[in-house]
C-alpha cells in the first residue's frame, strides 16, 4: 500500500482531533480556550482535503467534516471574543 500525501494529511488531521480529545480528556486543554477547536478545526480541514482528493469521494464522512469545521470556527470564535470581553472587563 502506498500513502499519497493527502493520505498522509488525513491521518495527521486525525491525529490532531484525536489528540485534542484524548488532552481534553486527560485535562492538559480546556474546553474554554482557543486551543482545543482550534486543534479540532485543523485536524477536520486537514480530513477534508484528504476526503476531497481522495477517488472515491466519502460523502457522509465529508458532511461530517464540514460540520467539524463550522463548529470548531464557532469555538475558536468564542474563545477569541470571550478572551477579549474577559480582558476589557477587567480594564
Amino acid at each position: 500500500m502506498t500513502l499519497t500525501w493527502f493520505d498522509v494529511l488525513g491521518v495527521l488531521g486525525v491525529v490532531l482531533v484525536l489528540g485534542a480529545y484524548g488532552a481534553l480528556l486527560a485535562r492538559r486543554l480546556r474546553g474554554d480556550r482557543v486551543l482545543f477547536p482550534l486543534l479540532n478545526l485543523l485536524g477536520a480541514a486537514a480530513i477534508t482535503v484528504s476526503l476531497l482528493y481522495d477517488q472515491g469521494l466519502n460523502v457522509p464522512a465529508l458532511i461530517m467534516q464540514i460540520a467539524w469545521i463550522a463548529i470548531s470556527g464557532f469555538g475558536v470564535y468564542r474563545s477569541v471574543i470571550g478572551n477579549a470581553d474577559a480582558s476589557r472587563a477587567g480594564d
